[in-house]
């Protein structure tokens, strides 16, 4: 359940700001201090050294990286390619334009 609140606190928190609030400089101070508070709730800012992560189970190695560098490589062209492709089919730019003006 812990781990359900964490993740779904930032979509909560998005939409507090843009829909409940309409102010944009607040949804990024509600999703950056929730970013900021998640260390503290889960006992403490740890230190990210390698050595850490390892105690933790991470493995680093050539291969992990490589497998790492081409899913982010090719989940970004994904993204912002179909996004280009389709972003007419899912955004209503007339409404966008004049919700941006409003705000």
């Amino acid at each position: 359940m812990r781990q359900f609140l964490f993740l779904i606190t930032p979509t909560v928190l998005i939409y507090i700001g843009l829909h409940v609030f309409s102010n944009v400089p607040l949804t990024f101070l509600l999703f950056y201090s929730w970013l900021l508070i998640i260390p503290l709730l889960n006992g403490g800012v740890p230190s990210f050294s390698r050595i850490t992560l390892e105690k933790l189970g991470w493995k680093f190695s050539n291969k992990s990286m490589t497998y790492g560098i081409i899913s982010g490589v090719f989940f970004f062209v994904v993204i912002f390619g179909g996004l280009s492709l389709l972003h007419d089919f899912f955004f209503n730019m007339e409404h966008l334009r004049s919700l941006l003006d409003v705000w």
